[in-house]
């Protein structure tokens, strides 16, 4: 009798420290991803790919590129205007470049007079839904603040390679505000840079 009631005691003392165990692992199971999980949404990369993998899907992801030759000692600017009514997000301006170049960033210019605009393409193939967003290059432009200065360094003409210069990061134009970037060649010679631009509409 006393055989079997403490065989009961062992077995019962027995079940309680595995589910006692069992309790442990699932509780640091579910701290280990939440922590996971809170650094992942932390990278800003992450985020960035995320809303912008959304924002493709709903069609409101845009896209705009172009190649400009530019004299040596001269510039080009870049306007980016917002006119959509909401606000748009500058995910990206990577320029690409065959010699070095200085690159200046600088908000709310005034517009003296509109340059060539840009084509801009809705990164969902399936919507034709374009804002109402200029870009172009060449146009007139004064005043403003500069808010950057950045290198873009190019590679020998003779071997034909680049650089890529990504202009700052994530920027928030707000509806009726605008950037404008300036590009400037410092060789002695002729350059070709390449200029694309991604971004999306914000919600708000």
């Amino acid at each position: 009798m006393l055989e079997t009631v403490s065989r009961y005691i062992i077995e019962a003392v027995l079940g309680i420290v595995f589910v006692y165990m069992v309790f442990i692992l699932v509780y640091n199971f579910i701290v280990f991803a939440s922590m996971t999980r809170t650094e992942t949404v932390s990278a800003n990369e992450v985020i960035a790919y995320t809303e912008m993998a959304k924002k493709i899907e709903e069609g409101k992801a845009f896209s705009a590129s172009n190649r400009l030759t530019i004299a040596a000692g001269e510039s080009k600017d870049i306007l980016i205007e917002n006119r959509s009514g909401k606000n748009i997000k500058i995910v990206v301006v990577e320029i690409t470049t065959l010699s070095n170049i200085n690159i200046d960033i600088y908000d709310n210019v005034h517009v003296d007079s509109y340059g060539n605009a840009w084509t801009i393409r809705n990164l969902n193939l399936a919507s034709s839904y374009i804002p109402n967003v200029i870009i172009e290059d060449s146009g007139s432009y004064s005043g403003g603040e500069l808010v950057g200065n950045k290198l873009g360094y190019g590679g020998a003409p003779a071997k034909a390679i680049g650089s890529a210069s990504e202009v700052g990061e994530t920027v928030i134009i707000p509806d009726g505000n605008n950037i404008m970037i300036r590009i400037t060649n410092t060789e002695s010679q002729n350059t070709t840079v390449s200029v694309v631009i991604l971004f999306y509409e914000d919600e708000d």
